[in-house]
């Protein structure tokens, strides 16, 4: 199934540059928003009461990754299709560590979490499952 992603009608993606920022809400809370490089109103791409960050475009620039803290002990890595909205979600073992980064293979089919503890990649599906990322 499919949904609209709230930009896809006011950013063309994957063909018109775009930047992403993390907004602050007055209660601590976070969401990402999405402008044209030329300029114009910024679009609040996601809608949660939880925080977000590190937002990372895909090389086609039609995925993002970013993270979503749902608890103070559970943070998923979150990758939305930019063009319907669609999310995949996935979180990295408990040994893990902390998320400082994320990044994604050249060919943008990988998405990777660098942490305190390690590089860990996960391959893009229905689910994220992050394993630790070849040396």
């Amino acid at each position: 199934t499919g949904c609209l992603s709230p930009i896809s009608s006011k950013i063309e993606v994957g063909d018109e540059p775009f930047a992403l920022v993390v907004g602050e809400g007055k209660d601590g809370s976070t969401d990402l928003f999405a402008v044209p490089a030329a300029g114009g109103p910024f679009r609040q791409l996601t809608f949660t009461r939880v925080p977000e960050g590190l937002p990372r475009v895909a090389p086609a620039a039609n995925l993002v990754a970013f993270t979503r803290q749902r608890s103070p002990e559970t943070v998923e890595v979150v990758v939305m299709n930019l063009r319907v909205g669609t999310e995949q979600r996935g979180a990295l073992g408990d040994d893990a560590g902390t998320i400082e980064a994320l990044g994604w293979s050249p060919g943008g089919d990988t998405v990777i979490a660098r942490t305190d503890r390690g590089v860990w990649s996960a391959a893009i599906g229905s689910k994220l499952g992050f394993q630790p990322a070849p040396s």
